[in-house]
């Protein structure tokens, strides 16, 4: 008596775009399974990507992971299902799909499309065909994009807003097809019926009070970053609450839907690439298409006075002010240029100039040299920095990314099970009995994110330990020592291979509560738990009895 042979082990791979999409999640499973029945398919583990382009891998977790599992060989199957060639991705490249599926075919796990017509045998039609789809998957994203990026545009033109936020002290509005208010947008709300269309509206008469005296200050000769500060001390809050600074007051200032414009199509971002500034004769200018919060004779005074402040000026005369500005306070810097009417500001003369050693060698300045020890420091940081990021990176090339959830946050690593996890660099010192120590900055944003600590040589050119940190338990900065009892608390790890196990097994502990360490502005000292302090006193008594006594004489 013969016996059927057993199912072969196999996982499917589920992706789609958005909830209203026709192949959905179900339908897929659905057809996955009548082909896993009907060709000897045993279906283990799912993958999915539910709500995620297909053009780029970066935001498919459920890919990347599938990768992972197959290229760790972790795997327990020996065949991924997929619904079509489309749902393994929308590459612009083919041969990235390609790449992708070659990764599975040379672990052993063959990629199947259930509703193909090629099978999968790798016989010349077939891969012709696989090649074909590939391309046809990416013309359809192209395709479909321009035909979105038409609809905007024509919208644009009619005066309606596009796009999710309104703004500080504008409100969006729904109306319909026939130009009837429906209601107020409230932040991440969209609408939900095609016909209808969103419009700008003045917010609270309060908020239109602060746009209009932000103008005021301005043209009277305020800087940006000193009308924020006073914004921030008079307690007016921007968007969401938040405290202002100079890209929010200057966002105010520039942007014509303040003097009642519909701006749109001023940058662009297509097939998930990077956002570019789009030439001025493809812009959608349409002027009284809201009614303006300030009128146009105000904003076009704004604008003349940072045009003076920025770049509209030719680079010897930015020199010359900049020259005449040098002899007037009889030195420079960052702080003086800022605080200076009337000459280019900081952000714009690196723009301009590359940096601002370049701005000082053009007139014959030469800093003090603590500027230039900063300055070279810097630089060290953040070659270190990018050296940690590769590492990671070359070990963990399928399950890291690089991400920075916010503009308060540096870029973070991310793992799919364990979230964002922050990367710190420790610079080693030498106190004058012997005792080392390293000093740790902090940044409220990633406090609470569990952290790789780099604790840097002596000679602060290369990385001695790593620790894994459930949390960084700090206010402000934090001086560590080599018998540290906070340093106790994570794990040490020998190689970064070992960071993501490292990671899991740190993400179930309950790190201490945050405690203020102060700091001097003369020199570190080091503060915190009784116990730590404790340990600290034993490190310095240890290392001054190293110390040689001087004989006297």
């Amino acid at each position: 008596m013969r016996t059927s042979p057993a199912p072969v082990p196999a996982a499917q791979y589920l992706r789609m775009s958005s909830d209203m999409q026709e192949c959905s999640i179900e339908n897929q499973a659905v057809l996955i399974q009548q082909y896993a029945d009907a060709n000897g398919f045993k279906i283990l583990k799912t993958y999915e990507d539910a709500g995620k382009s297909g053009l780029t891998i970066s935001q498919r977790k459920g890919l990347q992971s599938l990768l992972s599992d197959v290229l760790q060989h972790r795997a327990v199957f020996r065949a991924v299902l997929v619904y079509d060639v489309s749902r393994w991705g929308r590459f612009q490249d083919a041969d990235e799909a390609a790449h992708y599926e070659f990764l599975c075919k040379s672990s052993g796990v063959k990629v199947h499309y259930c509703a193909e017509q090629f099978g999968p045998e790798e016989t010349l039609p077939g891969r012709i065909m696989k090649a074909l789809k590939r391309t046809m998957a990416a013309e359809f994203s192209r395709e479909l994009s321009q035909r979105v990026f038409i609809g905007k545009k024509r919208r644009a033109q009619m005066g309606f807003h596009q796009g999710a936020q309104s703004g500080y002290a504008l409100r969006r509005v729904l109306v319909g097809a026939d130009g009837t208010v429906k209601q107020i947008l409230r932040g991440g709300e969209l609408k939900s019926i095609s016909s209808d269309h969103v419009v700008l509206v003045p917010g609270p008469e309060r908020e239109q009070r602060w746009v209009r005296w932000i103008y005021e200050q301005r043209i009277r000769g305020l800087q940006i970053c000193d009308i924020a500060k006073e914004l921030n001390v008079r307690k007016v809050s921007w968007i969401d609450g938040k405290s202002w600074n100079r890209y929010a007051v200057r966002q105010v200032l520039s942007n014509r839907k303040y003097a009642g414009w519909n701006c749109w199509a001023q940058r662009s971002q297509t097939l998930r690439t990077k956002p570019r500034l789009n030439p001025r004769e493809q812009w959608v200018l349409v002027e009284g298409a809201f009614k303006g919060i300030v009128d146009q004779a105000t904003f076009d005074r704004a604008q003349r006075v940072i045009r003076q402040r920025l770049s509209y000026k030719s680079d010897e005369v930015a020199l010359r002010e900049l020259k005449a500005l040098w002899k007037r306070h009889g030195t420079l810097s960052e702080s003086i240029i800022e605080r200076a009417r009337g000459v280019p500001a900081v952000s714009g003369l690196r723009r301009r100039f590359g940096s601002m050693a370049n701005v000082y060698e053009l007139l014959g300045f030469e800093p003090a040299p603590i500027h230039t020890i900063r300055t070279a420091k810097s630089k060290m940081m953040m070659g270190l920095r990018a050296q940690v990021f590769a590492s990671i990176r070359e070990s963990f090339p399928y399950d890291v990314t690089f991400t920075r959830p916010s503009s308060r946050h540096r870029y973070c690593i991310a793992f799919a099970d364990v979230g964002h996890v922050a990367v710190v660099l420790c610079r080693s010192f030498d106190r004058a009995e012997g005792l080392r120590y390293w000093l740790m900055y902090v940044r409220a944003a990633t406090r609470n994110l569990p952290a790789l600590v780099c604790l840097l040589s002596r000679d602060n050119e290369s990385i001695e330990a790593y620790y894994v940190m459930p949390k960084i338990d700090a206010l402000t900065r934090m001086t560590l020592t080599p018998k540290d009892p906070w340093l106790q608390g994570g794990i040490r790890v020998e190689s970064l291979t070992e960071l993501h196990s490292a990671l899991i097994e740190v993400k179930g502990w309950v790190p201490l509560g945050t405690e203020y360490r102060g700091f001097s502005n003369l020199y570190t000292q080091l503060m915190g738990r009784p116990s730590r302090n404790h340990i600290h006193d034993e490190e310095r008594r240890e290392a001054a009895a190293r110390i040689p006594v001087k004989r006297q004489l």
